[in-house]
């Protein structure tokens, strides 16, 4: 393709990208080309065009399949974290509370329900012994106020 003077464009070629593979609230994309001429694009043109609009619709897919990845592997991490601190928690709680590891569970579980807690802030207090769930009043009924 010949360069273009400022200010004449070809039509927009699609990037191949649709709405359920753009990103929210984007529709499809569209690059331009600029030319010396001004009309349709000839069969040699359309087909390099197509090619660029291929290769971004690539990077873009790339791209995005890194950052999800990328997601998923946080997630993954902080799951097993949790289920690790859990573990640890539940062993303070069947040591402490001569009780089976089932039941510290439980314990621990009912102490977070109760509480308005997640479960990964109750197992680490208890695992860093900031958190006594077995304390008398830790099980003690909550009165909802009328």
């Amino acid at each position: 393709m010949a360069s273009l003077p400022i200010g004449r464009s070809a039509p927009g070629i699609p990037r191949g990208l649709r709405d359920s593979a753009a990103p929210a609230g984007e529709g499809a994309r569209r690059d331009n080309l600029f030319r010396s001429t001004p009309g349709e694009l000839n069969a040699p043109d359309a087909a390099v065009a197509q090619a660029l609009a291929d290769v971004a619709t690539i990077g873009i897919l790339q791209e995005r399949s890194i950052r999800e990845t990328g997601i998923v592997t946080e997630q993954l991490q902080r799951a097993l974290e949790s289920r690790i601190l859990i573990g640890q928690a539940k062993g303070v709680l069947s040591a402490m509370g001569r009780m089976s590891v089932d039941e510290a569970f439980e314990a621990l579980r009912t102490y977070a329900r109760r509480n308005n807690l997640p479960l990964r802030v109750v197992a680490e207090g208890v695992a860093s012994r900031t958190l006594d769930v077995l304390e008398p009043n830790a099980f003690a009924p909550r009165h909802k106020s009328e």
